[in-house]
């Protein structure tokens, strides 16, 4: 975590949770991170409600997938198409780098 702080003021943070479990395993950390001014929060309902319960982020935007339903991105809800999925694993990363893909997270990132 400590890179994170010596960060150029313009890098743009983005942090997805993975499970809701590893948010009570993780909550020392998770409290350093909340610190800091965040880009982007992503990950399922479950993940971001598990999240916020516990911290308070200072954050641009925030990614909530719905799964087969869709997402919410900034309040906003984006529908899914309706297709048969053969695997689900990643699709939470795919949709990160789709909306990137769009730009509708319109700003010039820098990956640390």
């Amino acid at each position: 975590m400590k890179f994170l702080y010596e960060c150029p003021a313009e890098t743009k943070i983005c942090f997805g949770v993975s499970d809701v479990s590893l948010v009570d395993e993780n909550l020392d950390l998770l409290n350093k991170l909340s610190q800091l001014k965040l880009f982007l929060i992503y990950g399922n309902i479950a993940e971001i409600r598990a999240l916020q319960k516990k911290l308070q982020f200072d954050t641009e935007n925030i990614l909530e997938s719905e799964g087969e339903n869709g997402a919410i991105f900034n309040q906003l809800k984006v529908n899914a198409p309706d297709i048969i999925a053969v695997n689900t694993n990643g699709a939470g990363d795919a949709l990160v780098g789709y909306l990137f893909s769009l730009n509708i997270i319109n700003y010039q990132l820098n990956f640390v």
